[in-house]
């Protein structure tokens, strides 16, 4: 008799844990997704192909394909 009523005591302890967490996780998705949507973009000149600042980075601010100078965009 006593192990069912220490299992449903735990349960309903464990109950506001697993809420709380909950919207902890659901709040930080949305923080996650304002932060990516802020990087920089750049914007080739002649062909207007759009790169991340890591692409641009890489291949020294200038379009590998035409050779056209990357500015960035907001």
């Amino acid at each position: 008799m006593n192990k069912p009523i220490a299992i449903a005591a735990l349960a309903l302890s464990l109950l506001p844990m697993a809420a709380t967490t909950a919207f902890a996780h659901a709040g930080k998705k949305h923080v996650m997704a304002h932060k990516m949507t802020a990087t920089t973009m750049y914007q080739c000149a002649k062909c207007h192909m759009r790169f991340s600042a890591a692409q641009a980075k890489k291949d020294h601010y200038k379009d590998s394909m035409d050779g056209g100078k990357l500015v960035p965009v907001k």
